[in-house]
């Protein structure tokens, strides 16, 4: 990016680096983090200096850290001012001379006379009895409130904090707030003031004497003594007449005519503005509903069925989330600027969505300035078809919220989801071929179109990129899609689309892995001798009895010890229990007992012919070998049943 013409106006100038060095910039975070702690400052100094020039409790030391803080961060705050550079007309000046001058014009003696610390030249020792120079001490206090005077700058910069915020719920409530802030300091103000015009006089029917002596008890707590001023504040402010406290001198009554007349303005205006602010807002629910009854109105007079009528309310619903028809359009917006920041604007949101696109690399940066203007915003509701197979193309989509899916409209089986930041419908666009498959919205999606005949319309502005877009126009016709970047999403390789996958057209290939994946299932082979294939961990099961039978263990079945394959286990009864083999006339149940009982017998008859001597009968072995077989069948498992 190039730099700011003034600047180069200033190297230009040959200005000394003095002139021009650590000069902070307006809109930098440090200047604005600076001024948000200022402002911070600032309100506590606009609730604590009133409330010590009044209600004076003798607290010397809280009034000197009051001093010493606004002097610091008051000199502190005067001097960033002259290192931080200003607009004049648009142009940011960053000569400190200039600056130093554009500060002394006005800003520089409000910013000064709120500085001067007055306290530090009254004297705190005094004659108590001296009444009027007690007065004079107080008059004196009061000019801390020119402290005050930097409050003007407080709505400054809440602007400037509103200009950064986006969301319109966060800067409502911005303004609200603001506004019931500059209240509760106004009336603060006059409290404050009521009570040091009646402590001036000290009369026996002032203000302070009818708030003291208001109960039985007199009231001499300072807190208590605030909250009646404020009360006294508020009232006045909002309504006519005086409340529970009236003035009674005539320094108070003035005093009192004053607040009446300020107040009237200014409370009506804030809560005006509040309840401006607070309409405005409603005006969105109120439209809603407003399109949400005119919509059920038309669809039951021409009796919609309900499901289409539910799918049009909650596309209201989602345009009105994202403002759709409150909003101005992105042209109007950018009719207010300049035909080059425009472009600028441009390049930064659309701009960067087509760069992200390979395809149109093949286009220069003003080309793609051009196309970025060409993009408008399409929003489509769930299930909404977007683009339907066999059909004229009609433009290219760019994702940018939501989701679309792809897939077959013969089959309706699903290829792919697209989500944010991918595209679909470059094909069409640059070929001008038929839409190869249907593509339906996933869930409300906000998408950028590119039209055809725009597209059209600026590529025969530009014969280079008119020619390349033929040489795509035939490469593609004899299928190979490589140079606009399509990838299969079968096999996800480049040049090819998903109907002409050889991975998909090839029956061998198909045949190869439907038969893998039956290889790949496993049966239940009567003939395999049962044993153990795989070392399971013990299952643990929680019991609160620590009876014998719990702790040592007990005879439990197979659907007991694993309840959840029990649906596995009496299939595999039901399938011993159907397969009965007669062995001699008699007939072998194959269970889940005769399976554990001829395992056991097998170990037990080879233990036995190990054991046996060389020189044992082998009638004997024989004999026993065929009462064996005689009685176990092929299964290796079971017992005869009598």
């Amino acid at each position: 990016m190039p730099r700011n013409k003034l600047e180069d106006d200033d190297i230009d100038n040959n200005l000394p680096k003095w002139r021009i060095k650590y000069i902070m910039r307006p809109e930098s975070w440090l200047r604005f983090s600076w001024e948000i702690f200022v402002a911070i400052v600032l309100l506590f100094l606009g609730f604590l200096i009133p409330y010590l020039s009044a209600f004076d409790n003798n607290e010397i030391s809280l009034n000197q850290g009051v001093d010493i803080l606004s002097l610091s961060v008051f000199s502190l705050d005067i001097f960033l001012t002259m290192n931080t550079a200003y607009y004049d007309r648009g142009r940011i000046i960053i000569d400190r001379l200039k600056i130093f001058r554009h500060y002394l014009g006005f800003w520089f003696w409000v910013d000064g006379f709120s500085t001067f610390p007055f306290d530090w030249f009254i004297t705190s020792e005094g004659n108590g009895n001296d009444t009027k120079l007690f007065s004079f001490f107080k008059f004196i206090r009061v000019l801390k409130l020119f402290k005050l005077v930097r409050l003007v700058k407080l709505r400054m910069l809440i602007f400037r904090i509103e200009d950064q915020i986006a969301n319109q719920t966060l800067i409502t409530f911005i303004t609200v707030m603001k506004l019931l802030l500059y209240l509760f300091l106004i009336a603060h103000f006059f409290a404050c003031t009521m009570f040091s015009i009646s402590s001036l006089e000290l009369g026996p029917d002032g203000f302070i004497n009818f708030i003291v002596n208001k109960s039985d008890q007199p009231i001499v707590d300072v807190g208590e003594l605030y909250v009646s001023s404020l009360y006294w504040a508020f009232v006045t402010m909002a309504s006519i007449g005086y409340g529970d406290f009236s003035p009674h001198s005539t320094n108070e009554k003035m005093f009192g005519v004053f607040t009446m007349l300020f107040s009237s303005v200014v409370f009506g205006v804030i809560i005006g503005n509040i309840g401006t602010l607070i309409e405005k807002y409603n005006m969105k629910a109120k439209a809603r509903g407003d399109a949400l009854r005119s919509t059920n109105l038309f669809l039951k007079k021409h009796k919609i069925v309900s499901e289409l009528r539910n799918k049009a309310r909650r596309y209201i619903d989602y345009a009105f989330h994202y403002e759709k028809y409150n909003e101005n359009s992105i042209g109007d917006l950018l009719s207010l600027l300049s035909q080059p920041l425009q472009e600028e604007i441009l390049l930064c949101t659309n701009g960067s969505i087509l760069h992200h696109c390979k395809v149109f690399q093949i286009f220069t940066d003003s080309s793609i300035n051009r196309l970025a203007k060409l993009l408008s915003v399409k929003i489509f509701s769930p299930l909404d078809p977007i683009i339907k197979e066999g059909q004229s193309p009609e433009g290219m989509y760019f994702i940018l919220k939501g989701g679309a899916e792809v897939f077959d409209y013969t089959t309706s089986c699903k290829i792919i989801t697209l989500s944010n930041r991918e595209y679909f419908g470059e094909i069409g666009l640059f070929t001008r071929q038929s839409c190869v498959s249907s593509i339906v919205s996933h869930n409300f999606s906000e998408n950028l179109f590119l039209g055809i005949h725009d597209f059209d319309n600026l590529i025969n502005l530009i014969p280079s990129i008119k020619l390349t877009i033929d040489e795509i126009k035939k490469s593609c016709s004899e299928g190979n899609y490589s140079i606009i970047y399509i990838k299969c999403y079968s096999c996800r390789q480049l040049g090819h689309i998903a109907k002409n996958c050889q991975v998909i057209l090839n029956d061998d290939a198909l045949k190869n892995n439907w038969i893998n994946r039956k290889n790949r299932s496993r049966f239940i082979n009567p003939n395999d001798q049962i044993g153990c294939k795989k070392n399971r961990g013990r299952k643990v099961v929680k019991r609160y009895d620590y009876g014998a039978k719990n702790v040592l263990g007990k005879r439990r079945k197979v659907a007991e010890m694993y309840p959840r394959i029990s649906k596995i286990v009496n299939h595999i009864k039901n399938y011993f229990q159907e397969n009965i083999r007669d062995v001699d006339g008699k007939e072998v149940l194959h269970t889940e007992e005769s399976i554990l009982q001829s395992s056991l017998f097998q170990n037990m008859t080879k233990v036995k012919m190990i054991l046996s001597s060389s020189d044992e009968d082998p009638n004997n072995s024989i004999e026993e070998e065929l009462i064996r077989e005689k009685k176990f069948c092929a299964f290796n498992a079971g017992y005869s049943k009598i």
